[in-house]
């Protein structure tokens, strides 16, 4: 508290808010409270801040409606990753496919030889 009494007004606060909290002086420190008024303050600052710069004009930068050579070539770039990977999923369920037509032909090859041998 030696750093407090220095100035009048943070000694009288500090102890004010001491003795009517729950926290001991020896559990609360100097740097503590300091850190918790800047917080505090600057959760002020942000809501004025927040509100002020606040605008509800949706067409002025707006992604979704530019119409320049980037939102194109964006547009271009995901299409072309979409046919690619439309492409590969393609080609992984032929294959898949491909082995379900052999485990089939397989099967029936099975399937005949065991109604060859009960008939016999």
């Amino acid at each position: 508290f030696h750093h407090a009494t220095r100035h009048p007004l943070l000694a009288c606060s500090l102890s004010r808010f001491l003795t009517n909290s729950i926290f001991s002086p020896t559990q609360f420190s100097l740097p503590y409270t300091s850190n918790m008024f800047r917080a505090a303050a600057s959760r002020v600052s942000r809501r004025f801040v927040s509100k002020r710069f606040m605008s509800n004009n949706r067409q002025e930068g707006s992604i979704a409606q530019s119409q320049g050579s980037f939102s194109e070539k964006e547009k271009a770039v995901e299409n072309q990753w979409a046919r690619l990977h439309d492409a590969e999923k393609i080609k992984a369920l032929r294959e898949q496919l491909l082995k379900q037509q052999e485990e089939t032909a397989q099967l029936k090859a099975d399937l005949d030889a065991l109604k060859k041998k009960s008939d016999n």
